[in-house]
């Protein structure tokens, strides 16, 4: 959230607020994704819908997609479509040509004005737009079924009639959602094969509630630690927000000492979440562990905020990982300590230790 918004500082610093909204949100949504690629909007079945019904809007109509938007899932979308806007631009006519029109708005040149003269027309750049984004959609899940229409008629408790649905339409991804649910307490193994199917037909799925994260927890059950530590590690290579599942494999990997990635989830985590203690803990004894004194101290920091109770504490382990590299900030810490909790005994032998 702080990228897009610091990008939104640039570009309407930039144009001195003379930017449509398609393009400063675009910018923003577009940037979050080349910083990392887990940020940011990307396709979904939704999304993929849309494109191939053509509700899209045209690049010259685009700020109307946000003031005509009904539903959030429109407003959503408009954001969406904003940054394929942007990266296309970026993409065929290059940086230079995304920034030469931003120059123009903030001399007060109107958008359209200012593409046309940048991107080699509006008319064609129209044209490969919607060529862009038919590619985009064709591209996810190509083999895929997300139509969920004609599942509707089927009832919930009928697995039989679902089975002869799935023969008619293998590939029908919320048919084999519910069939996973189906199998799941009566027949695992079932359960988990269809699961590895969705994951092939949807790779990119990062959702909480996906194919990934549900066999992830269907193993976690069965005690199958390993598998379940690959497919977290995958899904977390694919989402940047499912706390959940980013703690629970912090968990496994401090259980297997493997403290650099312990460090890296909790800061993921903290990122996502910052008022959870528990993962930053964590992250604190494994930065230790592996002598990153950076992490343990930034981590150390967070908890003052969250646990000002334990302040003293707190701020005597910081003091006693500085007290090597620097001192003088140990000493202050120290004194900080101490004058919450006066009798603090080991603040003391620490800071005569410390004394010039």
């Amino acid at each position: 959230m702080l990228w897009h918004e610091f990008c939104h500082v640039v570009t309407l610093q930039k144009t001195g607020n003379r930017i449509p909204r398609w393009l400063s949100e675009g910018i923003s949504v577009y940037e979050e994704r080349l910083r990392d690629p887990r940020w940011g909007q990307k396709m979904t079945p939704a999304f993929q819908k849309r494109i191939q019904d053509g509700k899209s809007v045209p690049i010259a109509k685009l700020s109307s997609a946000f003031l005509n938007a009904e539903t959030g899932e429109d407003v959503n979308y408009a954001y969406f479509q904003s940054s394929l806007a942007v990266e296309y631009i970026a993409t065929v006519h290059g940086l230079p040509a995304l920034n030469a029109v931003l120059t123009d708005l903030g001399n007060g040149l109107a958008i359209n004005d200012a593409l046309e003269r940048h991107t080699g027309g509006l008319a064609a750049l129209e044209t490969g737009f919607t060529e862009f984004l038919g590619k985009q959609a064709a591209a996810f899940s190509p083999e895929a079924e997300f139509s969920a229409a004609e599942l509707e008629s089927i009832p919930a408790d009928d697995p039989a009639a679902l089975t002869a649905f799935l023969q008619q339409h293998p590939n029908n991804v919320p048919a084999l959602t519910r069939q996973a649910a189906l199998q799941a307490d009566t027949s695992p193994k079932d359960a988990e094969n269809t699961l590895r199917t969705l994951i092939k037909l949807v790779p990119e799925d990062d959702s909480p509630a996906g194919a990934r994260r549900t066999l992830a927890e269907l193993l976690r059950k069965q005690g199958r630690t390993g598998e379940e530590t690959e497919l977290l590690r995958e899904h977390i290579k694919r989402s940047a927000d499912d706390v959940e599942a980013a703690i629970r494999l912090q968990q496994i990997c401090a259980e297997q000492k493997l403290h650099s990635e312990v460090v890296q989830l909790g800061q993921l985590i903290f990122a996502a979440d910052p008022f959870r203690t528990g993962p930053l803990l964590s992250l604190t004894e494994s930065a230790i562990a592996d002598n990153n004194t950076g992490a343990a101290v930034a981590a150390l920091e967070a908890l003052l905020q969250l646990q000002s109770d334990d302040a003293p504490r707190l701020r005597y382990r910081i003091a006693q990982l500085l007290k090597t590299t620097d001192p003088g900030t140990a000493r202050r810490q120290l004194l900080l300590a101490l004058e919450q909790a006066p009798r603090f005994r080991d603040a003391h032998r620490l800071l005569l230790e410390l004394s010039p």
